[in-house]
């Protein structure tokens, strides 16, 4: 009897001791791994840095006023380029695909000029 218990716990001291050595593994396999993704965490954090800098640049208001007036030969808005709603609608009437106009509230003669015409 006394020999089966020490069999029993020396197989039950054996297992613990591979179950153990197995689990040390795992958990230096899962540490490698939270090491890993902690550096692309840092990686793309970094990259985010770069990037939100780099937009900021880009977007830069003044930069893109230089950039406009330069190549575009944009400026700023003059008050004598601004027309009203109905000015704008006489200067450009609005089409269909097909070139007809297409009668607007502001401009309502269209229907008149339309029935003239036919």
């Amino acid at each position: 009897m006394a020999h089966r218990t020490t069999f029993a716990l020396l197989f039950l001291t054996i297992c613990m001791g591979l179950a153990l050595f197995h689990l040390k593994y795992q958990v230096i396999g899962v540490e490698e791994e939270l090491r890993s993704l902690l550096n692309e965490i840092e990686s793309e954090e970094e990259r985010q840095h770069v990037l939100k800098a780099e937009w900021k640049y880009a977007t830069d208001a003044q930069r893109l006023q230089k950039l406009a007036q330069k190549h575009l030969g944009f400026s700023p808005v003059k008050p004598q380029q601004l027309m009203d709603k109905r000015a704008f609608l006489r200067a450009f009437p609005i089409q269909d695909a097909l070139g007809n106009l297409i009668e607007t509230e502001e401009n309502p003669s269209l229907l008149s000029q339309e029935g003239a015409r036919r």
